[in-house]
């Protein structure tokens, strides 16, 4: 028998219920982000601005979730739903970021491109040296550590004995 909610409703929670989808299909979440780069390519101050998303701003993920009004949760989770529609304008922020790089002060778009694009800017690199996830035996197999036996108790010496 279903949980009912107070209203005596079904309750649909645990049969795939939760909160319904804002963007139903992938094309309609890729038009929406490209309205944004749109909105901040015209400049305009005279058009609507929503909540802290203004026409002569440089392009960045936060405002793109401040345009699509999700979370970083729910950004995230629609990147796993619909991977492509985000591509795109991931793409141009990217590409916006990359350019600013060609002025004086590159120190904020450097900043920016190592944290929103992490897997892609990054100052250091990591090398396996497990071979594979095995051990590379150093010393032919042996080991170089001096292991002292604990003092065995109540043991006979032959000053005792």
């Amino acid at each position: 028998m279903p949980k009912l909610k107070k209203d005596g409703t079904p309750s649909k929670q645990g049969e795939n219920g939760g909160r319904p989808l804002k963007f139903m299909t992938a094309k309609e979440l890729e038009e929406l982000s490209i309205g944004y780069i749109e909105y901040l390519q015209k400049q305009d101050p005279t058009l609507e601005k929503p909540l802290g998303v203004e026409p002569s701003d440089l392009p960045t993920k936060s405002g793109l979730r401040i345009w699509l009004d999700i979370s970083p949760s729910t950004y995230s989770d629609y990147k796993k739903r619909f991977p492509n529609a985000l591509k795109r304008v991931e793409n141009i922020i990217e590409d916006t970021w990359v350019q600013k790089l060609a002025g004086q002060n590159v120190t904020g778009s450097i900043f920016y491109l190592k944290n929103a694009y992490a897997e892609l800017y990054r100052d250091r690199t990591e090398t396996d040296i497990t071979s594979g996830g095995k051990v590379i035996p150093i010393l032919g197999g042996k080991t170089n550590v001096r292991r002292n036996p604990s003092p065995q108790k109540n043991t006979p010496t032959k000053e005792t004995a």
